[in-house]
């Protein structure tokens, strides 16, 4: 079913319902930096509006007490990945496809303003079609605003892998944990900055921020 957005406190007491509606989902929610408002992705056409059976998504803004639902960006992604705000909370990063739609092959890192006058601006990948533009998505902040961790082909298709930028998009470092495509995933930053947590099939696992002193946290699921 489709799916809203709710609030409540870490022990899952004093729950609130943000949206409601029978027809979107709204997934990826993230916190901005002062906890007033939320960034996340949500298609924008319905299951009963299906351009050649593709989902179209964008960014959206939401207060946390439910009011001033805001879209924030307009260009019908195919995929939409990691939105996150900046840490002065006036921008939000997230990575998306090439538009014009792009099927999903070709995905870029961007930075969008808040007031959502000015288009979004490209800081990591390419536009160009003369170019091979590195696959990101799932970009994370690190804890200082300083650095993104995040999945990437490193300027080429394959094989995807753990990246570090910086958060002006400068490459830093592939950190070499990814064997072949999917092979890791979701990976995010501890609370500390100091290493990064990721998924390789159904186990979590640990590295620092050089791809070394990998261990395993924990098995989340048997497959």
């Amino acid at each position: 079913g489709d799916l809203d957005l709710w609030i409540g406190s870490v022990d899952g007491s004093n729950l609130r319902r943000l949206t409601r509606d029978n027809t979107y989902s709204e997934i990826e929610p993230r916190f901005s930096p002062d906890g007033k408002q939320l960034v996340f992705e949500r298609p924008t056409n319905s299951g009963q509006s299906f351009k050649g059976n593709l989902l179209e998504h964008d960014v959206w803004l939401i207060r946390t007490d439910g009011t001033d639902l805001r879209r924030l960006t307009k260009h019908r992604y195919f995929e939409v990945s990691g939105p996150c705000f900046r840490s002065d909370g006036k921008a939000v990063f997230y990575a998306a496809d090439v538009p014009p739609m792009d099927m999903g092959s070709r995905k870029v890192l961007y930075e969008m303003p808040t007031h959502g006058i000015t288009p979004p601006r490209v800081l990591f990948g390419s536009l160009s079609e003369d170019e091979v533009s590195s696959t990101v998505s799932n970009p994370a902040l690190s804890p200082d605003g300083t650095q993104f961790v995040c999945i990437s082909g490193y300027n080429q298709p394959f094989p995807y892998d753990i990246t570090l930028l910086s958060v002006e998009g400068k490459l830093l470092r592939r950190l070499n944990l990814g064997k072949q495509s999917g092979d890791v995933d979701q990976p995010r930053f501890s609370a500390d900055g100091k290493s990064i947590y990721y998924l390789r099939g159904a186990t979590l696992w640990q590295a620092n921020l050089q791809g070394k002193e990998t261990r395993k946290i924990a098995t989340l699921y048997q497959l």
